[in-house]
């Protein structure tokens, strides 16, 4: 009744269950071939979970966008975190979610992205930005878990090493 065009699931274990993100994604499509009434979607997303059938099902089902949470391409990093990942499940979990056509980070369907691309505006992240500007090395610590901490232990560990920093916050 509302005419939905696009909605975020935001549900960070949609993915941890390959049975459940299934019936959704066929519920999804289901419901679009029923009403005839199409939508767009994102969620986030783990990528120890998914693989390049379950992304084309998702896909077919109006998904577009999916927020992987990835802290690092350290094993020991890793390890450490209990994510149970492998630097190669993130990659190839990467490429097969470009392959079938989902934006693994930037929401490439939000009206303000096209926006500015129908002014032809480049689009660059924070980080890429201030590299142009800095003549300084830059550790630049993205991600949605453990910023904080990560930060302060580099904190820590360039001042007992008499390294100079400067820290910013977003």
């Amino acid at each position: 009744n509302y005419e939905i065009s696009y909605f975020l699931c935001s549900d960070d274990l949609l993915m941890v269950s390959k049975a459940r993100t299934v019936e959704i994604a066929e519920a999804f499509i289901d419901h679009q071939q029923k009403t005839g009434r199409l939508f767009k979607w994102n969620c986030n997303g783990r990528l120890n979970y998914c693989s390049e059938e379950l992304l084309q099902l998702m896909k077919d089902a109006g998904c577009v966008f999916i927020n992987y949470g990835i802290e690092s391409m350290d094993q020991k990093v890793l390890n450490n975190m209990k994510k149970g990942l492998r630097p190669e499940m993130i990659i190839n979990g990467i490429e097969d979610t470009l392959k079938v056509g989902i934006s693994p980070g930037l929401n490439l369907e939000h009206k303000i992205i096209n926006r500015i691309r129908a002014l032809s505006i480049p689009i660059i992240t924070d980080i890429e930005l201030w590299s142009r500007y800095s003549d300084t090395p830059i550790i630049a610590v993205t991600g949605t878990n453990g910023k904080t901490t990560t930060v302060s232990m580099l904190e820590h560990l360039l001042n007992n090493l008499k390294i100079d920093l400067i820290r910013g916050w977003q």
